[in-house]
């Protein structure tokens, strides 16, 4: 009795013992239900912690505090990870984002969503239907803007985060529309990861809100805002933390 108790017990260690030391490694598949590791693509792995990005192990988001509606960098990044499973060399560069009506100061009025990709030196599109649902890889023939570095899978730093920073600041103009960009033709010093907020009132203009420093800076020019390289994030721009 005491020699089969041996070998039943040594045949269930063989068993579950060999299981365990196998490593689980998530490839082309998401799997929401458990909180496996993904693997990260070369370009992501080229961004650094120093820009304000995120760990590259991510587990599975989680619900916002309401329990209905997902957080804006949650449902960000499912699109993302979606997106580089189906194209693995699309490099993300850049979140664009509107609120449905009017102007807004409520960062959960911004549900209007694009994504952008370079794949090959074109622009690849991923659009919002619906908040949380993402509509298919749209490609064009237009190259993606120059002067814009890559995006990680996911930012650190959240969009309500960067609306408080700018409220914070004395901002508490509506704006309707957001980008998220981490512009790389600007001193070497500023480079990070940056929330636009293009602000509405007699006089537009914009706000950039690093995701590394936490400072707000603020330009009159919207067009300086597009071409960020000229100026106004090189020391021309006023400065509160």
């Amino acid at each position: 009795m005491e020699y089969l108790q041996y070998l039943l017990l040594s045949l269930l260690v063989a068993k579950f013992g060999a299981t365990a030391s196998i490593p689980v490694v998530s490839t082309n598949l998401i799997n929401s239900g458990a909180p496996n590791s993904i693997n990260i693509p070369d370009s992501v792995h080229n961004a650094t912690n120093t820009a304000g990005l995120a760990t590259d192990t991510i587990s599975a988001p989680p619900i916002a505090s309401n329990g209905n509606l997902v957080r804006f960098n949650d449902t960000v990044y499912d699109a993302v990870i979606t997106t580089i499973i189906q194209y693995p060399k699309a490099v993300f560069l850049e979140v664009q984002a509107t609120a449905d009506d009017d102007p807004t100061a409520d960062p959960e009025e911004i549900k209007d969503v694009r994504l952008m990709f370079d794949l090959n030196g074109k622009a690849l599109y991923v659009e919002m239907r619906e908040w949380g649902q993402w509509g298919p890889p749209r490609m064009t023939k237009t190259n993606p803007p120059a002067g814009n570095g890559p995006l990680p899978l996911q930012i650190a730093m959240d969009l309500p985060q960067a609306d408080l920073l700018i409220k914070n600041a004395g901002f508490r103009e509506p704006y309707d529309a957001v980008d998220v960009r981490w512009p790389i033709d600007i001193p070497q010093s500023r480079q990070q990861i940056y929330y636009f907020f293009w602000m509405v009132g007699p006089q537009p203009f914009t706000l950039a809100v690093g995701t590394r420093d936490s400072i707000v800076q603020a330009n009159s020019a919207v067009g300086s805002a597009v071409d960020v390289g000229d100026g106004w994030l090189s020391g021309n721009g006023t400065s509160t933390s």
